[in-house]
């Protein structure tokens, strides 16, 4: 997470892999590290980024049709990890439209919420979220005033410019004990294997892809443990699917024409994986 501007002639070839592996290899349109399969995608890092107002808008992150299927999917999430967020301090990172971190809000004892795009900031306020609860990314602070007991990565983790410093800041303000729940596209997957190139997920805002190998012993090095791994199958409708294959090829489509689409909603996942984490004691 954070505002990249990746030059692929310098990054890949001077900096470890984000797994930490320093073992890589150039493969089509990928670096892939050869010990767990975690991959930067070669496109993306050719592409400079930037998260402005335009991110949210172009994926309807504002629509509250949008943000209910959200929360419909993060409720399924909680079962299918068995976490229990009553009487919790909570953190999402990486909150997007804040739908879910409203949900959050009345469920859990306490929400924090941290994102990079101000608009995001806004939007959670308007929504209810306590100003003093929103953290900017780009300013996190040394100390919260509560320990955090659950922390949320939905679909935000592989946004993360430098996770070693973020993880490391996030142990030092956690609980005893503390949950990490995950949810990401995974590196090596079925679909990412047969897809390759188009693979939804290899869009300019995912640089680095995780593995399920790599993800977890990244994570060990912090001390964490992975206690859960479970299928994160979404709600989504016609048109949150058309807006990321519009994102993804750049596409000019008018948007609004999208919205004639059926309002039905599936369950979807293609190559993502949920894993929860323990933080050891």
């Amino acid at each position: 997470m954070g505002n990249r501007d990746t030059n692929i002639n310098t990054a890949p070839s001077t900096c470890v892999m984000l797994c930490g592996h320093e073992r890589k290899i150039n493969g089509k349109k990928k670096i892939e590290c050869l010990e767990c399969r975690s991959f930067w995608d070669i496109n993306s890092l050719t592409q400079q980024f930037v998260y402005d107002e335009s991110y949210p808008l172009a994926r309807g992150h504002y629509e509250d049709s949008i943000g209910n299927l959200k929360v419909r999917t993060l409720k399924k999430w909680l079962q299918l990890s068995h976490t229990v967020v009553a009487g919790k301090v909570v953190c999402e990172v990486g909150f997007g439209g804040g739908y879910c971190l409203q949900f959050l809000n009345y469920a859990s004892a306490k929400v924090y919420g941290i994102e990079i795009a101000e608009a995001n900031l806004s939007h959670a306020c308007e929504l209810g979220i306590p100003h003093d609860r929103l953290i900017n990314f780009s300013a996190l602070p040394d100390r919260l005033p509560e320990k955090i007991d659950i922390w949320f990565f939905l679909d935000s983790f592989e946004h993360l410019e430098n996770p070693d410093q973020f993880l490391s800041w996030a142990c030092s303000v956690s609980s005893p004990g503390a949950e990490f729940l995950i949810v990401s596209p995974e590196a090596d997957s079925l679909s990412e294997r047969m897809l390759a190139g188009f693979w939804p997920h290899r869009v300019a805002d995912h640089k680095f892809h995780w593995s399920r190998k790599g993800l977890i012993q990244f994570l060990e090095r912090f001390n964490m443990k992975c206690t859960l791994v479970f299928t994160p199958t979404k709600y989504v409708t016609p048109y949150v699917v058309f807006c990321h294959l519009a994102h993804k090829y750049k596409s000019t489509f008018c948007f609004n024409a999208l919205r004639l689409l059926p309002s039905w909603n599936v369950p979807f996942n293609i190559g993502e994986m949920g894993l929860k984490f323990t933080l050891k004691e």
